[in-house]
């Protein structure tokens, strides 16, 4: 009997130890402007920004990463702890156009080339 009762709570303390040493899920409510980013944690897709809650879940001692992606903005990325949770709110950045960009350039080149021109008369 003595046996008995000692097995038991050898494996009662053995599964207390695999619950606290488990996965534990946090949760988050994720927000961006302009809203509709989709939502990448660990490089998986698990929605959009217009959803309410985010269920993240962590394994001891790892962090997770969470990514926002919209077509046109700058991608955001942020390291989450696992002892974190709470309110996550995304300003996102217009992402450079290309074309801008290469326009401004031209337009930069052209000045150079006509600050030359004045400077060789």
């Amino acid at each position: 009997m003595k046996r008995c009762w000692t097995n038991l709570i050898s494996s009662a303390s053995v599964l207390a130890c695999l619950r606290s040493c488990g996965p534990a899920q946090r949760m988050y409510y994720v927000s961006s402007y302009p809203p509709g980013a989709r939502i990448f944690v660990n490089d998986k897709e698990r929605g959009q920004t217009a959803m309410k809650q985010l269920k993240v879940v962590f394994y001891p001692n790892a962090h997770a990463t969470l990514r926002l992606e919209l077509d046109g903005y700058q991608s955001e990325e942020l390291v989450l702890a696992p002892d974190s949770a709470g309110q996550l709110d995304f300003q996102l950045q217009r992402a450079p156009d290309p074309q801008r960009t290469q326009e401004q350039l031209d337009e930069i080149q052209a000045r150079v080339k006509l600050q030359k021109g004045i400077n060789r008369e």
